[in-house]
């Protein structure tokens, strides 16, 4: 870093393509959770703790949540057609932006986009996991395609790789794709409003909850492995406990 980037405010970038919307009853909500939610609670949360630098959200097509309307931030709303996207995920369709707004540094949160940026931008990625290289055979096949065409390069260029955890972190070391000293573990955090609440009538009444139940939140892919909650199941009612097993997520 230069003295005079130092000296000066930051221009930041982060790419929030990851981050998918839907309309639920007139309003702008989340329609993905895991990444959807990481990328909204992060900028949501940077934008209140850091009242310094500047930041510039990048995404292919218009954003509609509150993060885009903050008074901080600048949105680029790039077009989204199928050739962008593609362009997207290996970072050729946010160079021209990156560079008219001759940011500091961009971050990709879903670690795609970063591999061929043709800016001169410092790169931060973060990587959920690596389970599409692991366990492939609990994925669907485009994403482990994917992952193994786009991750190798997109680590390379990263000048920091977040992870959310040890067992990510070892796991990267082990691919060899990233050296030890540019990985920087930073836990999730917990939102607020996960905290230990009784259920109302209401709420059993609109999912049909008459019992004690285990609630799981995840799409329904063989990675999430809904499979060991129903034996689990199985074996607490034969030990006498009544229990519902309740899945949310996509099908």
């Amino acid at each position: 870093m230069t003295a005079e980037i130092a000296t000066r405010p930051l221009r930041i970038g982060i790419a929030t393509d990851a981050l998918h919307e839907r309309i639920v009853d007139g309003e702008v909500r989340i329609a993905n959770g895991g990444v959807g939610v990481y990328v909204h609670q992060l900028v949501s949360h940077l934008l209140s703790v850091d009242q310094v630098n500047e930041y510039f959200l990048i995404r292919l097509g218009q954003g509609r949540l509150d993060i885009y309307r903050h008074p901080r931030v600048r949105c680029v709303f790039l077009p989204r057609t199928r050739l962008n996207r593609a362009a997207a995920l290996i970072g050729v369709e946010y160079s021209r932006s990156i560079r008219e707004l001759k940011l500091d540094l961009v971050h990709f949160p879903n670690m795609f986009g970063g591999g061929w940026l043709r800016a001169p931008a410092k790169q931060v990625a973060t990587l959920q996991d690596l389970t599409p290289l692991i366990v492939p055979s609990t994925h669907p096949m485009s994403r482990v395609i994917a992952y193994r065409i786009l991750i190798g390069q997109a680590m390379r260029r990263s000048d920091r790789v977040i992870v959310p955890s040890s067992a990510t972190g070892r796991d990267l070391l082990d691919s060899g794709l990233v050296p030890p000293e540019r990985i920087v573990r930073i836990p999730l955090g917990v939102n607020p409003a996960m905290r230990r609440i009784s259920p109302t009538p209401e709420f059993a009444a609109r999912y049909q909850i008459s019992r004690p139940f285990i609630l799981t939140v995840g799409v329904l892919e063989p990675r999430k492995n809904q499979v060991i909650l129903l034996d689990v199941l199985r074996e607490l009612r034969k030990e006498g406990h009544d229990l519902e097993l309740i899945i949310i997520g996509r099908p």
